[in-house]
């Protein structure tokens, strides 16, 4: 995908283009036993001429961040991605809604307690005016 993404941001290519591109480039990969980013560029190039009958139109750098796993995580933007900052904001985000659930957890549980406290009170009450 970040393949597909990186022809459509960095050559106008279609998405659907990039992402044909992308698919072929895997199969071929699980074919030879290669990683991305064991992939020559002249391997890239021919499968990408294969789909679109034109040259690659990236360069050797922006080839190599798009096989780089983490260039892939930094190049992330947005809510919920993958990024360091946004993972950091989502566990800040995350333990501050579990301190405040069992903050309310404790409060119940006292309400609780305290309820229980009084209605034993109300029933010794009642158990004694029998007497």
């Amino acid at each position: 995908t970040e393949l597909a993404e990186t022809l459509h941001r960095e050559a106008r290519v279609p998405f659907r283009t990039g992402h044909e591109v992308a698919s072929q480039l895997t199969t071929y990969g699980r074919e030879q036993g290669k990683r991305p980013r064991d992939l020559t560029r002249a391997e890239v190039d021919a499968i990408y001429r294969r789909v679109t009958r034109e040259a690659l139109p990236l360069t050797d750098e922006q080839l190599r961040r798009a096989f780089d796993p983490l260039e892939v995580i930094r190049s992330r933007r947005g809510t919920g991605g993958p990024q360091p900052a946004e993972t950091a904001r989502m566990l800040e985000a995350q333990q501050a809604g579990a301190a405040a659930d069992r903050a309310w957890t404790a409060a119940r549980r006292e309400h609780l307690a305290a309820a229980t406290r009084r209605l034993r009170a109300l029933l010794d009450t009642l158990a004694g005016a029998g007497n």
